[in-house]
Formats: structure tokens, C-alpha cells, sequence
């Protein structure tokens, strides 16, 4: 939302096959790759994790737990 309480359009720019914009109140980078709409932490450099692959990844914590006990 802008400061005026509207939704304000996030402007993608073309980077070979990906489009990549800006959300300056995220701080994130959107970036659209193979039909995927993905969050990038350019802090970090890294992707945010999509709702499955934060589910698998718990998965994987929750069956390495259990291999240790």
C-alpha cells in the first residue's frame, strides 16, 4: 500500500528469463521464474521458502529428530 492507502503497482523489469521488481515496504524482490511468482531477500541472497518447501523442510527436522533420539 502507498502512503496514500492505495495499492501502488510494483514495476517488473525483464533480466534475461526473469522479471524482477521492488517492494521497497518488504524489502524483498519479487522475481517471476518458469510461471512461479518467488520473494528473494537480496540481504541475504537468498529465496524465501514457498509454503511446500517450508513444509518439507520441517518434515526433514522432525525425521533427523527422530534418528538422534
Amino acid at each position: 500500500l502507498g502512503p496514500d492507502g492505495r495499492h501502488a503497482d510494483i514495476v517488473l523489469d525483464q533480466f534475461a528469463a526473469v522479471l524482477r521488481g521492488h517492494s521497497a515496504v518488504l524489502g524483498l524482490e519479487l522475481w517471476r521464474e518458469d510461471d512461479r511468482l518467488r520473494f528473494f531477500d537480496p540481504e541475504d541472497g537468498e529465496y524465501l521458502l514457498s509454503f511446500e518447501e517450508q513444509n518439507l523442510a520441517m518434515e526433514e527436522m522432525d525425521r533427523a529428530r527422530l534418528v538422534t533420539q
